[in-house]
């Protein structure tokens, strides 16, 4: 991933490996990079909204730019034409070479020798001052140039769903993860064909009719008939119309994000689930991503996980477990941590530090190769360190 004029990054490359852990001090860029993912890689309909502060410096002109590039590798096999859906027709990618042992694109029209299929998409993004807005443009990566004043190949939201990246933020919303409001929480249920639309249905017949109405209160009624009086005044209402009130707004998506999660106890008792403790709610999204996980897996298609900081709030008891399920569900994943057990259950050749001076972010394996054998060699010290008085 390649990222320009980015947030707090000038410039920078990075070379993620198949499970890979970002480390590095904060403000270093770690959050950037999982952020350059999620806009390259995200739905455009859950899309956090552009600001000032996305490009480099916090002062975006109409020709300031910031790009984010990722080359996307690992083809079933490298001959283009075997993959018409990514490198033919209108809307294609133009095959790139990418050599493992350098760790870099090659851009030539026949395979080179020991490289790879590969194919680059973008994001590029602007600021039209006239209209005071932001505009974000995805396409496949053709070379240097201007994607809003030139042409160039859109990827499509299948080419996206293919790839199946999956991003888990740190800044999560608490009290709507496994509710009806949360992006997450839809895509695992449409991922699944699980979204409950006879049962909304129901529900929505039963909340235009509840057998509790408001508008019936002793006290309410009489200040009710009063404002429906004024409206009729002013031809806002029709004789025989009413003010009522109901929970939603009782169309599909009020009462899809009117339905919170509670954990019902055996004595019925209901406990909203924002109300339980910080490590269970922190977790949800990680269940979450799990139940898509499992869908893709068993439809044969890939899964890569993109996790920022995923022990928030979980016990050091948990990290490991947690480190080594993301590497068990996943074909690829990549998270950021400050937690000294996750960074400790991945080799060397898997932890990438990150420095960044002044704007120029780079990327360096704790070790190139995997470890194969380590020597050591322990020395017994006879005397002691320190002597107890007599």
């Amino acid at each position: 991933i390649q990222l320009a004029d980015f947030r707090g990054v000038k410039t920078g490359l990075i070379t993620l490996p198949e499970h890979g852990v970002l480390l590095g001090p904060n403000n270093v860029g770690k959050t950037a990079v999982t952020d350059a993912l999620a806009l390259l890689f995200g739905r455009e309909r859950i899309v956090y909204q552009l600001s000032d502060w996305d490009f480099f410096g916090g002062r975006p002109k109409p020709t300031s730019r910031f790009t984010i590039i990722a080359t996307v590798t690992n083809f079933s096999d490298d001959k283009p034409e075997e993959h018409p859906d990514w490198f033919a027709g209108q809307s294609a990618a133009q095959p790139v070479w990418w050599h493992d042992d350098k760790s870099t694109v090659t851009f030539e029209p026949d395979r080179p020798e020991e490289a790879h299929l590969a194919a680059q998409v973008a994001l590029c993004a602007r600021y039209d001052d006239e209209n005071c807005e932001f505009e974000a443009k995805r396409y496949f990566y053709h070379g240097p140039g201007d994607p809003f004043s030139d042409d160039c190949d859109i990827v499509t939201q299948h080419r996206l769903q293919e790839l199946g990246v999956f991003i888990l933020p740190a800044n999560r919303q608490w009290d709507r993860l496994l509710s009806f409001g949360s992006s997450s929480f839809i895509k695992a249920l449409r991922q699944s064909n699980a979204m409950p639309g006879d049962a909304i249905e129901g529900l929505k017949e039963e909340l235009s009719t509840p057998k509790s109405r408001v508008e019936n209160s002793a006290n309410l009624k009489p200040v009710l008939e009063a404002a429906e009086a004024e409206l009729r005044r002013f031809m806002m209402l029709q004789e025989g119309e009413r003010l009522v009130h109901r929970p939603t707004s009782l169309d599909t998506l009020g009462v899809l994000q009117s339905l919170l999660p509670h954990v019902k106890r055996p004595d019925a008792t209901l406990l909203p689930l924002s109300r339980q403790g910080a490590g269970m709610v922190s977790l949800q999204s990680f269940l979450i991503l799990l139940a898509i996980a499992e869908t893709r897996k068993l439809e044969g298609k890939d899964f890569i996980l993109v996790a920022e900081e995923p022990e928030l709030h979980l016990h050091p008891s948990l990290h490991k477990r947690l480190a080594n399920r993301i590497r068990a569900v996943s074909t690829q994943s990549l998270i950021t941590t400050h937690s000294p057990l996750i960074a400790a259950t991945y080799k060397p050749s898997e932890a990438v530090f990150l420095r960044n001076s002044s704007g120029q972010l780079t990327a360096q394996r704790l070790r190139n190769e995997p470890v194969k054998e380590i020597r050591f060699c322990a020395r017994i010290r006879t005397e002691p360190h320190f002597r107890l008085p007599s």
